[in-house]
C-alpha cells in the first residue's frame, strides 16, 4: 500500500476546464489541477482526457480556469530583485475592483487597470535600542484609498486581516456597495469543512530499553511485540476554498498494551531468570497535517505530526530468580516507575474511497515513535531510558 500511495502522488489530476487564448477565443478541455507554485507558472492542457498534454506559459495565453472553480489571468508581476516577469494571477473576485492572488501575495486592480500590490511585508522597527520585525500593513492604506467612495467600509479596514477570506469579503462588499456586477470564483467551495471519522486499528508495539546500570540489565533483553486493538475517532479540518489538499488532523484512540519479557542472563556462576509484565491502558492523541491527492472516487494521502499518549492505568508485575550453584534467591521486581504519559511523532500513508454518497472508506498504515513509558532513572550519572516503536494499521469511515 505504501508503494501505491507514493506513486499516486506523482500522478496528474486533470479536471474539466478552459484556456483563453490571446485572441480571446476559448478552448474547452482538461487542465491539470495543482495547488503548488506551478499553477502560477504554467497551464497543462489537454483537448480530451486521452490527448497528449500541452504546456502553456503566461505569455502564450490570456488565462485559464476550471469549471466552477479556480480561474487564472496572465499579467506582469513587478519584482524588486529581477526584471518583471509574466505570471498567472489567480482571480478571486472580478468586478470594478478585482482581487488577485499570486502565491501568498494579494493584488487589486481598479478602474484605471493598474495592478496594485497589497503589501504586508515585514519591516524593521527600532525601540529602546532593539530592532523588531513587524508587518507593514500597507495594504490597509491601499484599500482605504481605493474604497474612499464607500464610507461604510472605511471603519472596517483598520482591523482587516491579511487573509484570502477577509480580503475576498471586503472586495466583494465594495463592489456591491458600488452596485457593480461581480464574479466570485470558488464560491462553490466552503471556507471551512470538517470530516468526522470512526476508525478501528491494530497496534503492534515494540519497546526497547537502553542502560548500563547493572541492576536494570534484565530490561535490555528482548520484549515480545505487544499487539492490541485500538478503536477511535478522528477529525479532519480543511479550507477547500483556499487549499483542498491540506487539512489539520486530530485523532483519539483507546488501547491496552501488554509488554512481556522472559529472559535468562548468565553471569559466570550466577544464572538470572527474569519475568516481567508491564500493562498500560492508554488514550493516544495524534495531531498533525494531512496532504491528499484526489482522483475521482479514490484518493491517496500522507499525514504526520506529533502524538500525546495519556496513561489511564498502569501496572508492573515482575519476578527475578538468581541461582548461585544450588541456591535460588527470589525477589519481586518493583523498582520500575511508569510515567503518566508519552510524547512522540508519527507518519502515515493511506488511501480512501468514496464508498457512499456522504461517506468515505479509508485504510492507513502508520508508524509512530515515542519517548517511552519510564520516568527518568539516573544512577551514578548513568541513565535508564526506553523508547517505543508502534506499527499501526487503521481502517475507518469518514461520516461527513
Amino acid at each position: 500500500m505504501f508503494i501505491i500511495s507514493i506513486s499516486s502522488f506523482s500522478q496528474s489530476d486533470f479536471r474539466k476546464g478552459f484556456v483563453v487564448q490571446s485572441s480571446g477565443d476559448t478552448l474547452q478541455g482538461w487542465i491539470n489541477y495543482v495547488e503548488s507554485k506551478d499553477q502560477y507558472r504554467k497551464c497543462r492542457f489537454k483537448p480530451s482526457k486521452e490527448s497528449e498534454a500541452t504546456d502553456y506559459l503566461p505569455d502564450q495565453i490570456a488565462g485559464y480556469g476550471f469549471l466552477e472553480d479556480k480561474v487564472f489571468e496572465s499579467g506582469v508581476l513587478e519584482t524588486e530583485k529581477s526584471s518583471d516577469q509574466e505570471v498567472f494571477y489567480q482571480v478571486l473576485v472580478r468586478g470594478n475592483v478585482t482581487l488577485f492572488k499570486h502565491e501568498n501575495i494579494f493584488f487589486v486592480r481598479g478602474p484605471d487597470s493598474l495592478i496594485r500590490k497589497l503589501d504586508n511585508s515585514k519591516s524593521q522597527t527600532e525601540s529602546d535600542g532593539r530592532e523588531y520585525a513587524t508587518k507593514s500593513q500597507r495594504y490597509i492604506g491601499t484599500l482605504s484609498y481605493m474604497f474612499q467612495d464607500c464610507v461604510d467600509l472605511q471603519g472596517k479596514l483598520a482591523d482587516l486581516r491579511y487573509s484570502e477570506k477577509k480580503l475576498t469579503e471586503v472586495v466583494e462588499a465594495y463592489n456591491i456597495c458600488q452596485g457593480d456586477d461581480i464574479q466570485v470564483y470558488k464560491s462553490q467551495k466552503k471556507w471551512l469543512k470538517a470530516e468526522l471519522a470512526v476508525a478501528l486499528g491494530y497496534n503492534a508495539s515494540k519497546i526497547k530499553f537502553d542502560t548500563s546500570i547493572p541492576d536494570y540489565q534484565y530490561l535490555t533483553e528482548d520484549f515480545e511485540i505487544a499487539g492490541s486493538v485500538m478503536p477511535g475517532i478522528s477529525l479532519n479540518v480543511a479550507s477547500p476554498r483556499i487549499n483542498e489538499r491540506f487539512s489539520f488532523y486530530l485523532g483519539a484512540f483507546y488501547l491496552k498494551t501488554d509488554y512481556k519479557s522472559n529472559s535468562i542472563i548468565n553471569q559466570g556462576v550466577v544464572e538470572q531468570r527474569n519475568y516481567l509484565d508491564i500493562r498500560i491502558e492508554q488514550i493516544k492523541l495524534p495531531i498533525g497535517v494531512r496532504y491528499a491527492v484526489p482522483f475521482g472516487q479514490v484518493s491517496s494521502f500522507i499525514n504526520g505530526g506529533f502524538s500525546y499518549t495519556a496513561h489511564l492505568s498502569k501496572s508492573v508485575e515482575g519476578q527475578q530468580e538468581r541461582k548461585i550453584n544450588e541456591t535460588i534467591e527470589t525477589r519481586e521486581i518493583d523498582e520500575l516507575v511508569i510515567d503518566n504519559s508519552q510524547f512522540g511523532y508519527w507518519i502515515g500513508l493511506g488511501v480512501q474511497h468514496q464508498t457512499f454518497k456522504k461517506a468515505k472508506l479509508f485504510l492507513e498504515a502508520r508508524v509512530e515513535r515515542t519517548s517511552g513509558i519510564l520516568a527518568t532513572v539516573v544512577v551514578n550519572n548513568t541513565v535508564l531510558s526506553d523508547s517505543i516503536t508502534n506499527f499501526q494499521l487503521i481502517v475507518g469511515l469518514n461520516l461527513w
